[in-house]
């Protein structure tokens, strides 16, 4: 909420799973619509949901399960293919919200071969549960690995779905930007545990 609103949760109030955002704070989406622009969201629902006033000042607001197929990048990117191929007017904002690489860490099998896993998301999920602390010590150094790499092919995965919604923005649309951010990172701890990181 913070990327829509320019507020720390402290100010814009949206600081818990059951808090909603403030009718008289003004989201990104609002204004923009306010100059002409219409923008579509393309979001998965783990983190942005429209019960918490994410869905303010979008016409249309579609989320997608977090965890299931339609809610992965490659679905997600489909979706704004989609959107783009039906020439939208210009300006647009085009709001996408991926949720990998996170846990399970399944990206398809050519990605996870290409990094040298073998572990299915249920996997490495279950290693990286009985890895969360760090004094529980990694069991098996070669899996641990395995579900880093796992980790790296979902990154690669986002990204390469990522470069074709990139490709098929217009070669004229000179009055356009493209800002990527991410909140999401995966350390090694020094006990040999794993964690998020925000």
């Amino acid at each position: 909420m913070a990327l829509f609103t320019s507020m720390l949760p402290s100010h814009n109030a949206v600081d818990h799973f059951e808090a909603e955002l403030p009718s008289s704070v003004p989201t990104l989406a609002q204004i923009l619509e306010a100059t002409g622009t219409r923008p579509p969201p393309l979001v998965n629902d783990a983190q942005m949901q429209a019960r918490w006033g994410f869905n303010r000042g979008f016409k249309l607001w579609r989320e997608f399960p977090e965890g299931k197929p339609e809610g992965d990048c490659e679905h997600l990117t489909a979706e704004a293919l989609t959107w783009l191929a039906s020439a939208p007017p210009e300006p647009f904002f085009l709001f996408m919200h991926y949720y990998d690489p996170h846990s399970p860490y399944d990206p398809p099998k050519t990605y996870r071969e290409a990094f040298g896993s073998s572990l299915t998301g249920e996997q490495a999920d279950r290693i990286c549960w009985e890895s969360r602390r760090p004094e529980n010590h990694v069991k098996d150094p070669e899996l641990f690995k395995q579900v880093i790499g796992s980790y790296d092919a979902e990154i690669a995965w986002l990204d390469h779905e990522i470069g074709k919604v990139i490709q098929r923005l217009p070669e004229n649309h000179a009055r356009g930007a493209f800002f990527p951010t991410t909140a999401e990172g995966f350390r090694s701890m020094a006990g040999g545990g794993m964690a998020r990181t925000t």
